[in-house]
């Protein structure tokens, strides 16, 4: 077991670093990277969202959500509502971060689909289950709960 976690996390690195890639891959003529796509899913998912709003749900701080943004703003990507409020601005997609956001959706559903191939319904459910468990334990660890 010793072997298993010292190799764990050292996967679960490498195989986010190969999504990244093929994202990256997929969108460098778009000048898109990889640290775009979270905002472009979640916006996609949740219509208009203020910085504070996509910080917390990309778990970025606000500094690093503020560089994305006004990147994908560059891109015509995204775009304010409400500029009159600076507080409360509203950031949306534009069509074309709306079609970019349909395209990346599709294309990590093929690579997930091409890295899971041939691995069973049930390996993959449990490999979900134990992530999942793995991620609320890590949670309890940062919320200084002792249980975990």
């Amino acid at each position: 077991m010793k072997d298993c976690k010292i190799n764990f996390p050292e996967i679960v690195q490498e195989i986010k670093k190969f999504s990244q890639r093929y994202i990256h891959d997929a969108f460098k003529h778009e000048n898109l990277y990889s640290s775009h796509l979270i905002y472009l899913l979640i916006l996609r998912k949740q219509g208009m969202l203020t910085q504070a709003e996509l910080s917390k749900g990309t778990k970025n701080d606000k500094a690093h959500t503020n560089r994305i943004v006004n990147q994908l703003l560059e891109r015509n990507f995204v775009e304010i509502e409400n500029s009159s409020q600076m507080r409360n601005q509203k950031i949306k997609l534009t069509q074309s971060g709306n079609n970019i956001a349909i395209k990346m959706e599709k294309l990590l559903n093929n690579w997930f689909d091409r890295i899971t191939y041939n691995i069973p319904n049930e390996n993959l459910l449990i490999t979900h289950d134990t992530l999942r468990s793995m991620l609320y334990n890590a949670q309890n660890i940062k919320m200084g709960n002792k249980n975990a």
